[in-house]
C-alpha cells in the first residue's frame, strides 16, 4: 500500500508529467512550475484519492508537496 507522501506525489506528477524526482519540500509553483489551473487539477485528484474535501481556507496556505500530505495526514489521524 502507498503512503500518502507517495500518494501526493504521484499525482503531482501526473497532473504536469513531470519526469525528474519530487521531493516534499518542493514548491509546486517555482520548482514544479504548477500554475492555477494545474493546482485545480491536483486538488480535484486528491479529493476523488483520498475521499476529502479540501477546503478553500487550507488550499491558499499550499506551498509545498509537504503542506498538502501535512493536511492529509492531519485529516487522516482525525
Amino acid at each position: 500500500m502507498k503512503t500518502t507522501e507517495e500518494k501526493v506525489i504521484e499525482i503531482v506528477r501526473s497532473v504536469k508529467e513531470i519526469k525528474y524526482p519530487i521531493t516534499p519540500d518542493m514548491s509546486l509553483t517555482d520548482d514544479l512550475f504548477l500554475d492555477s489551473l494545474d493546482m485545480l487539477m491536483v486538488i480535484n485528484a486528491i479529493e476523488s484519492d483520498f475521499s476529502y474535501k479540501v477546503d478553500m481556507g487550507e488550499v491558499v496556505k499550499i506551498k509545498t508537496v509537504q503542506d498538502i500530505i501535512e493536511i492529509l495526514e492531519a485529516e487522516i489521524h482525525k
